[in-house]
């Protein structure tokens, strides 16, 4: 187990949530949802990407969040996830009131899958990571997903979970015999 240093303790989001829809795709596919009622986006790209033309018009500026790291589990790599990278998320959610909320990258595979676990795991912590994994996985567009790890490791640190939530995710990659991340 790594030891990480930033715990954050959000305040009571049950409140603000009402996300009454997720979505989570590639970044090619976020133009299917546009007068499809999202309140929210969270773009996720590496970290020399533009997000220049990929806010859906209907979303506000200050409810699209870009972040940018690798889709890695790679700790070493320099351009991986860290806590830096992911602690924009916690403020934005913690700020926001999320009706509905689209959730992309590049391929909609690793790092979106993460970060729409660690949004739900923030937003609805009352509720258990399984449920959140459940709902992760009929979320997406894509029907391959293996949510980014090291995200996952990562947020659930920031969140103060203890483990809890990438314990769920290491039980459900458990569960998909044979597969790996491709």
């Amino acid at each position: 187990k790594r030891g990480f240093s930033l715990i954050r303790r959000l305040p009571d989001l049950n409140v603000r949530l009402k996300m009454e829809s997720l979505r989570i795709c590639g970044r090619g596919e976020t133009h299917h949802f546009i007068g499809r009622g999202f309140s929210h986006m969270i773009s996720i790209g590496d970290c020399d990407d533009s997000f220049d033309g990929l806010r859906l018009s209907e979303i506000p500026p200050k409810n699209h969040l870009c972040l940018r790291f690798s889709d890695t589990e790679d700790l070493t790599r320099s351009d991986a996830p860290s806590l830096v990278s992911l602690s924009p998320l916690f403020d934005w959610l913690s700020s926001s009131r999320i009706d509905a909320l689209l959730v992309h990258c590049t391929a909609g595979i690793g790092r979106s899958p993460a970060v729409a676990l660690l949004a739900l795991s923030a937003l609805e912590s009352e509720r258990d990571p399984m449920e959140h994994m459940a709902r992760i996985i009929e979320s997406c567009e894509c029907s391959h997903i293996w949510p980014n790890r090291l995200v996952v490791e990562l947020g659930d640190s920031i969140l103060g979970r203890e483990g809890a939530v990438v314990s769920v995710l290491d039980e459900w990659r458990s569960s998909q015999s044979g597969r790996s991340r491709e």
